[in-house]
């Protein structure tokens, strides 16, 4: 018969009552967690910072639900500035994290998240529409439909759009972090990135005209996008690839590369070691 190590049966309790406890401990925050909300509020613009969750949807009135810690609930974690939502700060000035927000929109007109915090945009129809992301946090959008659509990062985050569609849009990074598209249907694309981020396009996308602009190392990645005409220009090691029908203007002062399919008239202006290639 198998006998029982009593020298091991100390450790053995001390792991279980840990488990217990983390367990309690979870089901006691749960229990602490509160759900309030705001109706009416009027506002275009959104501002969320710190270590927060928000959730955009649209709507018929600007109602507000947060969720968390009671004591994290007053003052209400929120400011209304004029025209601008503050998320993640109270009246008082003082900072408040691990808040999980809904919002549901009228009209928006910028959404700008600070620090390490979340944004998920369901999708949203929009005039002119600015998304910013400054820090490490992330913003999801899934189906945005604009006249005018702004993506901006800087800093370390990501920023994900499933499909965007709209007359002129501009793509900018700043930083080491990364823009990603699924489709992206425009009349004009305007991207510019400097720092060793990357700018990507995962699905068959068209343009009309588009212009790039690289600085640093980061690269461009639109192999899928389908441009009547482009204007490329790369000052430094950063790589961009492309797919243009009519016009190609290249200029490269440095050693970064521009890789293009099609067959487009194409002028090039070249001081260093970068090369212009056609691609198959």
């Amino acid at each position: 018969m198998a006998r029982l190590d009593r020298s091991k049966q100390p450790a053995v309790r001390r792991r279980n009552r840990s488990a217990i406890l983390l367990v309690l401990a979870c089901f006691s925050t749960l229990a602490m967690a509160e759900v309030r909300s705001v109706e009416g509020l009027r506002f275009s613009k959104v501002l969320l910072q710190g270590a927060n969750q928000l959730e955009i949807r649209p709507g018929e009135t600007g109602e507000l639900k947060f969720r968390g810690d009671p004591r994290d609930l007053e003052p209400p974690p929120f400011v209304l500035d004029g025209d601008t939502l503050r998320l993640g700060i109270a009246a008082d000035g003082s900072k408040v994290d691990n808040i999980q927000y809904k919002l549901a929109v009228t009209r928006l007109e910028l959404l700008q998240v600070v620090g390490s915090g979340e944004a998920f945009v369901k999708p949203l129809d929009a005039t002119r529409l600015v998304i910013s992301l400054d820090g490490s946090g992330a913003i999801r959008l899934y189906d945005l439909t604009a006249t005018e659509l702004e993506l901006q990062l800087a800093g370390s985050g990501e920023l994900q759009a499933a499909r965007v569609e709209s007359q002129t849009t501009r793509l900018q990074v700043n930083g080491s972090g990364d823009i990603q598209v699924g489709e992206l249907q425009t009349g004009l694309l305007k991207v510019h990135l400097a720092g060793s981020g990357d700018i990507t396009l995962e699905s068959d996308s068209q343009t009309e005209s588009l212009e790039i602009a690289v600085l640093g190392s980061g690269d461009v990645g639109m192999a899928k996008l389908s441009a009547n005409d482009a204007r490329v220009t790369i000052i430094g090691s950063g790589d961009v690839e492309i797919r243009v029908l009519d016009q190609l203007e290249a200029e490269i002062l440095g050693s970064g590369d521009l890789r293009y399919r099609g067959a487009p008239a194409i002028s090039t202006s070249i001081l260093g070691s970068g090369e212009v290639r056609r691609r198959d």
